[in-house]
């Protein structure tokens, strides 16, 4: 019985290939999710993850492995890497509760996003240094990664001449400069506890 169903041309030109591709949607995602974790310093979870996501990998290129006459397989293949990089890149986005370091270079003389930042936000901090030019002003400014293209778009508006690198922050130190931070989040939903805290 299943192996007329296998055999059967519906299966192998529709459901064969759909399943690759929802498979590779899920192993792709899964990789995105593992590498933030290995970013952040989960050294439990990333390895669990990168279980989960081989073996999904394995069943779906055993697949392409045993139908090398089949292109729509290769096709769905490539659509499911497609797909499972862009459902990362919008899980890293909206599930990643997380904060940024923009450090931003303003030549001296040039519109002083210094004061438009401290008024908008509290955790900025500017020093002065000296670049190829001559004097500049270093922002260092800690915010949500959900405003850093609010705050860039602010930076493009008021000094196109600025320099800016955005940064992942790993950890932080607790205290009243950033706020509380008596948990540590990766989801919205999932909250782990650090140890010894």
């Amino acid at each position: 019985m299943i192996e007329e169903i296998i055999s059967n041309p519906w299966f192998t030109y529709a459901v064969l290939p759909l399943l690759i591709v929802m498979s590779r949607i899920i192993d792709v995602s899964m990789g995105t999710i593992r590498v933030i974790l290995i970013s952040k310093g989960y050294k439990t979870y990333a390895p669990i993850i990168g279980f989960f996501e081989v073996i999904i990998w394995l069943l779906a290129i055993r697949q392409i492995m045993d139908n090398l006459t089949n292109w729509v397989a290769y096709f769905a293949y490539g659509l499911g890497f497609a797909l499972g990089t862009y459902i990362g890149m919008v899980l890293e986005e909206k599930l990643i509760t997380s904060k940024v370091l923009i450090r931003v270079v303003e030549p001296k003389g040039t519109r002083n996003l210094a004061k438009i930042f401290k008024e908008k936000y509290n955790h900025v901090t500017s020093v002065k240094g000296e670049g190829t030019n001559g004097e500049v002003i270093i922002l260092f400014i800690i915010l949500d990664r959900k405003k850093v293209q609010e705050t860039v778009q602010i930076i493009r508006e008021n000094n196109p001449k600025a320099y800016y690198t955005i940064e992942n922050i790993k950890d932080s130190k607790d205290n009243d400069f950033l706020g509380p931070k008596p948990k540590r989040q990766i989801f919205p939903r999932f909250t782990f506890y650090r140890k010894g805290k």
